[in-house]
């Protein structure tokens, strides 16, 4: 988000929450350059974003949990009726959606045994760790919530995201994702 107003002022329509434009400093007569807040519809947490319709897809935005304003994206195909689902910055979601999703892209940015073993050794600054636990998901968390809340009948493929490379297997993720689910994961 810090580069939006380059980004503006390079033509390309940029989206994005109210919160993310005034954090960046974004004037009103900056928002010319191709601002496009999303506001519209409540999402169920008090939050009301657009559905915003670009060429062949719909996006539906909603509010994700982190340490800054974040969106994660619910995002269906037009011509197939597909849905993905994709949000990278959190450390925890609570919706529950009704759409049979073709393909789940979410982040898995620790283990939480392995952050622990780095904790012990003093391989990671205790601070750091204690960060992680509260800006993103564990892959612990991951396989509750879609074990929980996302209806997989229809998956076809898993995307691990934001993966944090010292503190997750990410290979060894994957496979324990895939086996636990019987879908292709990446």
């Amino acid at each position: 988000s810090k580069a939006v107003k380059s980004v503006m002022k390079n033509g390309i329509n940029v989206y994005a929450s109210q919160e993310t434009f005034d954090a960046q400093g974004v004037t009103d007569d900056q928002a010319e350059w191709h601002a496009n807040t999303l506001d519209g519809i409540d999402v169920g947490d008090g939050t009301r974003y657009a559905i915003l319709n670009l060429d062949s897809f719909d996006v539906l935005p909603f509010k994700v949990q982190h340490d800054v304003p974040c969106l994660g994206f619910v995002i269906r195909e037009k011509a197939t009726g597909e849905y993905l689902l994709f949000a990278t910055d959190f450390f925890c979601l609570e919706q529950r959606f009704p759409y049979l999703f073709s393909i789940v892209a979410l982040a898995c940015s620790y283990d939480k045994d392995v952050l622990q073993r780095r904790v012990d050794e003093k391989t990671i600054d205790e601070s750091l760790a204690k960060r992680l636990l509260f800006s993103h998901p564990s892959k612990q968390w991951l396989m509750g919530y879609l074990q929980d809340h996302v209806d997989l009948s229809k998956c076809r493929a898993l995307y691990l995201l934001h993966c944090s490379a010292g503190n997750l297997n990410k290979e060894a993720t994957r496979k324990e994702i895939q086996e636990e689910f019987y879908i292709d994961t990446y």
